[in-house]
């Protein structure tokens, strides 16, 4: 209950932060700007690798919101001298990473649903290039693997949030880390797709044809 507590202390500071509306906007980016690029008339990407975009982009995009929002959920404690306040309490130090911990969760199920929705109304079309049964199956499946992609990163924002007073540094450090890995990653995600379209670009056929 007093993990519960600290969540919840934690979560109403973050909903008032702008930081985390600024999160929002970068969580989403991905996933509107493949819209305008799958879009467009002058890049015709082929149907085939639009699922495999949209990972690729929007997992890291993920990434980096669960990390900016949430990079002082330790180091603003410092900066604010509630630290000592914090750990004299009757509770443990467990209770107290766990609270926060599920804070950096709601939060992280927030811009995944939020990614989750979007593909849903912009990328309506992708299921059915991708292999999978429904619909469902698409959202479900990527609200799963974007809440576990943002899993490490909660545990290194807490980890070095602990050890480094300025959420600067915390940033930087996560993102040399881990940043740079999930990018590679997130670029090799394959997936089972119909192989009726030979290449990523293609052209219209002319109406002659």
């Amino acid at each position: 209950m007093k993990a519960l507590a600290i969540a919840l202390k934690d979560t109403k500071k973050l909903l008032k932060s702008p930081k985390f509306y600024f999160s929002l906007f970068l969580a989403s980016m991905a996933i509107i700007g493949l819209k305008v690029l799958f879009s467009a008339p002058f890049l015709l990407i082929s149907p085939m690798y639009w699922a495999q975009f949209i990972f690729t982009f929007s997992l890291p995009c993920l990434g980096l919101a669960i990390l900016i929002s949430n990079s002082d959920i330790l180091t603003s404690e410092y900066s604010e001298g509630t630290i000592l306040t914090l750990f004299s309490q009757p509770v443990s130090n467990s209770s107290i990473i766990f609270g926060k911990f599920l804070a950096m969760l709601f939060c992280s199920a927030v811009f995944a649903g939020l990614d989750t929705l979007l593909i849903k109304f912009l990328h309506s079309y992708i299921w059915e290039v991708t292999g999978f049964m429904s619909e469902t199956q698409v959202l479900v499946s990527f609200f799963l693997v974007a809440l576990l992609f943002q899993l490490p990163i909660i545990g290194l924002t807490l980890l070095f949030s602990s050890i480094f007073k300025r959420s600067a540094t915390v940033t930087i450090v996560v993102i040399l880390i881990y940043e740079s890995l999930a990018i590679l990653y997130a670029s090799q995600l394959v997936w089972n797709v119909s192989q009726n379209v030979p290449c990523l670009l293609y052209t219209s056929p002319s109406p002659r044809d």
